[in-house]
């Protein structure tokens, strides 16, 4: 076992972490000793912590490796690295186990019902009743499970929208035009239980608006959403208005799989799968949203440094709707129902801000509402190579920082994203993007195998037009990037450009099987 840690050296400093252990102990034993008075810390925080005050007490004398033994480790918030963190440090998996770092909690307590449709399995969580708790994400198995919905399959198709007209280009003429009201046809929305719990899910263009539903006058078919949408609710170019489907219906439910949460009691539905018993599953719903931030001030010259990350496993986590999304449409302040283009103002379970030398190898990443990782303001020379990132609520990794108007401090670029396998995303977001990189320069993207999304596969860019560019000197080859679309969204495609970008290069990258809705792929 120990031919597989790093080559001992009196400056190297070994400390370990395990479900058994005791954020009081010093770390420095892999298993708790007879006397249950010193052992392995019991998780990363703990660790960071124990980081810290070596550092403080200048008693680093070289790297640092920190061993998560085998098992689950609980957060319910992410865990957070600051300048004072940097050092030369690596959490890594202890050999030849597997630690998971879990946002999710387990949901207990059931019991099974009849309902019209057959049986479903029910349990309180006193939590959510008391409004401290909720959770938009089920997984059961280990597999996402969805929020019942209407229609079963495909899409309703708005009615009217008042104050649009289908005449006209909607690419050109009103593109955003945006509506928080529409007309439904007859019986496609009703006055349904926790209606301002139901979301209505418009996908048209290239995005999906999210609109939670304000107020319903059935009689007239009129729906208020409590979000304006950012575009027109038309169907691109066709001469139609926008196709929608409804989210988180109480009265839906009733497929295998499906589940809902009324928030106002506390209650909680799964109507479970064929084979699934209570008892021989295990069911999970997310608390945190974000696992890592790494929290740099690169306006103040102050990093995260040296840090890696290797070999662990990031599992379950919540979303929710971040808010604006009309800072970069020149409409600052506008809190819009879409994750706009490639979903870019969505964050990641793994975030970063000023974070130099850094690095995520060889980890698994999945069961989340967000992006994977983030590359964010400030961020230089970091590597994420190697990991695999599934089933998510949005894409796989996204790089951006200040465009060539800000600050320079707050630039982004130099990271090598490179042999990493991202798949089955766009769960929530479904504009969300394989590898996105909005405003970044220098980086390596290549073998990567990207495939299973809704919308694009790699974007690069984020400047429409000729105006300057931080998107240079990019290199994107040998990807293999697939099946992507599924003819859900419009203009999109294995690898898109914006802008004009010196020096960037696109060679041998493989891409095949990409449906688009309308046009575009």
């Amino acid at each position: 076992m120990l031919k597989t840690f790093p080559n001992p050296s009196d400056q190297m400093i070994h400390l370990y972490v395990s479900p058994k252990g005791d954020d009081r102990w010093s770390g420095t034993l892999a298993e708790p000793n007879e006397a249950g008075s010193d052992g392995p810390l019991a998780t990363l925080a703990g660790a960071r912590d124990a980081v810290r005050k070596l550092k403080f007490a200048a008693k680093l004398s070289g790297p640092v490796y920190v061993w998560l033994r085998g098992g689950e480790y609980r957060i319910t918030e992410p865990v957070v690295f600051r300048p004072e963190d940097s050092a030369p440090v690596t959490y890594a998996a202890y050999p030849g186990e597997t630690p998971v770092i879990t946002g999710g909690k387990r949901i207990t307590g059931w019991r099974e019902e009849q309902m019209s449709f057959g049986k479903v399995w029910v349990t309180e969580i006193p939590e959510v009743a008391e409004g401290k708790w909720y959770f938009r994400q089920l997984f059961v198995g280990g597999e996402r499970r969805p929020r019942a919905r209407l229609p079963k399959q495909g899409f309703y198709r708005m009615k009217d929208v008042p104050g649009t007209s289908l005449h006209g280009n909607a690419l050109t003429d009103d593109l955003f035009a945006g509506s928080d009201t529409f007309i439904c046809h007859p019986g496609d929305i009703r006055r349904w239980r926790n209606l301002t719990d139901v979301e209505v899910v418009a996908v048209h263009f290239w995005i999906e608006e999210r609109m939670p539903i304000q107020s319903f006058d059935e009689p007239a078919g009129t729906v208020k959403s409590s979000r304006r949408s950012m575009f027109v609710l038309k169907d691109d170019v066709a001469k139609r208005y926008a196709k929608y489907y409804v989210e988180n219906v109480f009265e839906a439910l009733g497929d295998p799989g499906e589940w809902y949460l009324d928030r106002k009691s506390g209650t909680l539905y799964y109507v479970p799968m064929p084979g699934e018993t209570i008892g021989n599953v295990e069911i999970c719903a997310g608390v945190t949203d974000q696992f890592l931030r790494f929290e740099g001030k690169p306006e103040q010259g102050r990093f995260v440094e040296y840090l890696t990350f290797r070999n662990l496993t990031f599992q379950y986590s919540d979303w929710y709707q971040p808010p604006g999304g009309g800072e970069r449409f020149g409409r600052p302040g506008i809190d819009f129902a879409a994750a706009p283009q490639a979903a870019f103002h969505v964050p990641g379970v793994i975030y970063m801000e000023g974070a130099r030398y850094c690095a995520i190898e060889d980890c698994k990443i999945a069961h989340i509402g967000f992006y994977g990782i983030e590359l964010s303001d400030g961020c230089m020379f970091n590597r994420i190579v190697g990991n695999e990132i599934f089933d998510m609520g949005a894409g796989g990794i996204k790089l951006d920082g200040s465009d060539a108007g800000g600050p320079e401090s707050r630039r982004n670029g130099n990271h090598r994203v490179t042999d990493n396998h991202i798949h089955a995303g766009g769960r929530v977001f479904h504009s969300a993007v394989g590898i996105l990189s909005v405003h970044s320069f220098g980086n390596v993207l290549s073998h990567n195998h990207i495939h299973d999304l809704y919308y694009t596969g790699i974007s690069c860019g984020w400047v429409w037009g000729y105006a300057e560019n931080v998107s240079k000197n990019n290199r994107i080859e040998n990807n293999h990037i697939h099946d992507l679309g599924h003819g859900l969204l419009s203009d999109m495609g294995g690898i898109y450009t914006l802008g004009v970008q010196p020096g960037t290069v696109i060679r041998g990258n493989r891409i095949h099987d990409i449906e688009k809705c309308n046009y575009g792929g």
